[in-house]
């Protein structure tokens, strides 16, 4: 499964300029600080009357803050709330604002857990440091859920359908760890046991 590379993301919220963008794509006129790093805008955010340019732009990190409503982040994060996108489709949209192509990968987490030992040798350390956002530290947890993973489809005698509802699990745990989601990983984990228990028992009965 391709998704978007962790370095291309990086790159894209720290090179696309957001006064810039903001100029172009919400009509935003600033304000500049002579004292300061910051510029101010009236909030561009749907649910925000803003009387008052209490939007501002810290124009030497790239990042925005609103002191009206307390919405904060990255050009990313900005898109994706007053556009109403997800993540990936918010990256399109600023990387055909910048008129560059994404840059993907095929290293997934399936791919990962099975390939993970108690010994990580420098490939695969790599791989799993410039694609995951959390590198290293998400790796016992990968481990300890393929292992659950796994059990459920021995239980299962690797029967194809339940095998193909797992494929959607790691689909699934891939993107809420590629995009940091970590409340949707928590509940995906929580629920993965009594899923399972009830799909094998549906099994059972069909047999």
């Amino acid at each position: 499964m391709q998704k978007v590379s962790k370095q291309f993301i990086s790159n894209l919220a720290k090179t696309t300029n957001i006064v810039e963008f903001m100029e172009d794509a919400y009509d935003c006129e600033f304000i500049f600080s002579k004292s300061s790093n910051w510029a101010n805008t009236r909030c561009p955010m749907p649910n925000h009357n803003d009387g008052n340019p209490s939007f501002g732009v810290n124009t030497e990190k790239n990042t925005f803050n609103c002191f009206g409503c307390g919405c904060s982040g990255d050009l990313i994060k900005l898109v994706q709330d007053v556009e109403g996108l997800n993540f990936i489709e918010a990256i399109q949209k600023l990387a055909n604002y910048q008129g560059i192509d994404i840059e993907t990968t095929n290293l997934d987490i399936k791919y990962l857990m099975n390939e993970l030992n108690e010994t990580l040798n420098k490939t695969l350390q790599s791989q799993i440091e410039s694609s995951y956002p959390g590198g290293l530290s998400e790796i016992g947890f990968l481990i300890t859920f393929s292992k659950k993973i796994k059990s459920y489809e021995q239980k299962s005698n690797n029967n194809p359908e339940f095998t193909s509802w797992t494929d959607l699990i790691y689909q699934e745990l891939d993107d809420y760890v590629f995009k940091n989601d970590y409340k949707q990983i928590e509940a995906l984990w929580k629920n993965f046991t009594k899923q399972a228990k009830i799909k094998l028992k549906d099994l059972s009965n069909e047999s």
